[in-house]
């Protein structure tokens, strides 16, 4: 039975058709790689004058003759683009190796594709010169091409050795000195290398070189923050608040200290929980509730009835008092720092009352359990008669008066 008996298109119509419709598919997905090479085997006539993939002219010729004429080029170069020479050691990578890819035959099959008649195709007619650039999709990722050769720097690089310093026990500490190193120069074996992208001789071959590998912490650097060590525990630190304080000695600064690795190297500080058990004891000390004044005042007897002071309340700041002690080690002259406190309750009034009284002056207390009826007596009288007293400004207070 023939084609045309059997209701089947003929052979070279049927070829047509599946071109169109490659073409169709061509333009929303991409087609394998295995059939996009079958199909540029198999296709018949030539690429459009003046084609070029690349800087390549494969205009004129056939699919399969452009195709070998690309991968003439492209396989050699892909197969060692470039190599690297270092110590008398020779380094030949594939493309993939260092991050350069090519991928040519889908825009091929796209061209053949808009070529061809029927449908859609003929409105495409021929591919537009402008999309000459983009035939050939060449990546390159200079970062493969970093991680490619620092494989090879590993066998080769003697890094810095950074300075150390080390405090052995409270009384002693060590430096260890540093030392410069040299590592392979990475970035510029890469700014040798250039754009992949852009043809040129096979295997290349670019000499690797070494650069100075310079520690981020000196010997000089080292020493210095010992020095800075030494000058923390040079005398003892003050913490005082109102003429009376407490002294921290040169020998708890050196326990409390540490070295702390910065951005800009080794820095000595205070560890200041170790100080927790001074602070409790100074926030014992210093901390105390609000409340406000009580003042009861009999303007008939001129006397006073009831009277506390008020206390606005306060309490340590931590925050602020660690700033300071920090600033204070590294000073020689000024080792004392004020205790810095917050006030909790600054609406109080704890000044005005009707006989501008601010203060208790001073209160007394006896006991007297079992003491003879006549002392009992004369206490309670005693304190009957004082307690409550207000002497005016100016005036003098007589107990005799008075009792």
């Amino acid at each position: 039975m023939t084609a045309e008996s059997s209701g089947q298109p003929p052979v070279e119509i049927r070829r047509r058709l599946l071109i169109v419709t490659l073409g169709l598919a061509g333009f929303a997905a991409a087609t394998p790689a295995a059939f996009v090479a079958a199909l540029l085997r198999t296709s018949n006539g030539t690429l459009p004058e003046g084609l070029h993939v690349g800087d390549i002219d494969v205009g004129g010729i056939a699919p399969a003759d452009a195709v070998a004429r690309l991968d003439s080029i492209w396989l050699n170069y892909l197969a060692n683009p470039v190599s690297f020479e270092l110590d008398g050691r020779l380094w030949r990578p594939s493309g993939t190796d260092v991050g350069l890819y090519v991928e040519y035959r889908s825009a091929l099959r796209k061209v053949l594709a808009a070529q061809s008649g029927g449908g859609i195709a003929q409105r495409v007619s021929a591919w537009p010169a402008a999309a000459e650039d983009s035939l050939a999709a060449v990546r390159f990722e200079p970062e493969v091409l970093r991680n490619y050769l620092l494989g090879i720097a590993r066998g080769f690089d003697q890094p810095a050795l950074e300075a150390q310093v080390t405090l052995l026990g409270t009384d002693a500490a060590q430096v260890r000195p540093g030392r410069i190193g040299r590592v392979v120069d990475i970035e510029a074996a890469v700014q040798a290398a250039g754009d992949l992208r852009n043809l040129a001789k096979p295997g290349r071959v670019i000499g690797l070189s070494f650069r100075e590998d310079v520690p981020s912490v000196s010997t000089e650097d080292a020493r210095a923050v010992l020095d800075q060590v030494t000058g923390i525990t040079g005398a003892p630190l003050w913490l005082m608040h109102n003429g009376r304080g407490w002294m921290i000695t040169p020998e708890s600064l050196r326990e409390a200290i540490r070295i702390d690795e910065t951005d800009t190297g080794p820095v000595p500080t205070l560890d200041f929980t170790r100080f927790n058990e001074l602070f409790t004891l100074i926030d014992d000390t210093l901390s105390s509730e609000p409340h406000p004044k009580v003042f009861e005042y009999d303007e008939e007897s001129d006397r006073v009835l009831a009277f506390q002071p008020g206390n606005a309340g306060q309490i340590v700041e931590h925050t602020a008092l660690e700033q300071a002690m920090a600033h204070a080690v590294t000073t020689e002259n000024n080792r004392v720092v004020e205790i810095p406190l917050i006030i909790l309750n600054k609406e109080f009034d704890f000044t005005q009352n009707p006989l501008g009284i601010r203060d208790l002056l001073g209160s007394g207390h006896s006991i007297y359990l079992g003491s003879m009826d006549y002392r009992m007596q004369n206490i309670a009288v005693g304190a009957e008669k004082l307690n409550g007293e207000v002497v005016q400004p100016g005036d003098t207070f007589s107990f005799l008066d008075r009792v």
